[in-house]
């Protein structure tokens, strides 16, 4: 009797500790934020840059967030046209994401250009729009 009033205990136990392991939170909204800024792509001696790129600042999403992206500026470059401006999430472009993006606690966002081989430099300027919430259990 002992055994299985101890086996019981136990069961119960680990039932109810997987269920808080497995919850879902809630998301509550936060604030929203806008990142806008300009990444110079140059050469000191004038001429032009093969393989040329800069990043932006890193951010990084808070512990307990969430963040949906809702606008990404449609960037180009304001002296030379060739080249691509890209959204970054954890070093993984997503230039051909499609639908809603979202982005977890500890992810990495920041924008990239590279003018690829075009002898492509200049002003590049990016602007990202994010809506930030809580994750509430």
């Amino acid at each position: 009797m002992k055994r299985i009033l101890l086996f019981l205990f136990f069961g119960l136990l680990v039932s109810v500790n997987s269920n808080k392991s497995f919850s879902q939170g809630n998301l509550q909204f936060n604030q929203v934020l806008t990142y806008q800024g300009l990444l110079d792509v140059f050469v000191s001696n004038g001429g032009g840059c093969n393989f040329c790129s800069a990043d932006s600042p890193q951010w990084t999403v808070p512990a307990n967030k969430i963040w949906k992206i809702e606008s990404i500026s449609s960037p180009s470059a304001t002296v030379s046209t060739c080249g691509t401006g890209v959204l970054l999430r954890n070093s993984i472009s997503l230039k051909e994401s499609t639908g809603v993006i979202y982005a977890k606690s500890g992810d990495v966002i920041k924008f990239t250009y590279n003018n690829g081989s075009c002898n492509g430099y200049g002003t590049y300027q990016y602007s990202i729009s994010i809506i930030e919430f809580n994750i509430v259990p």
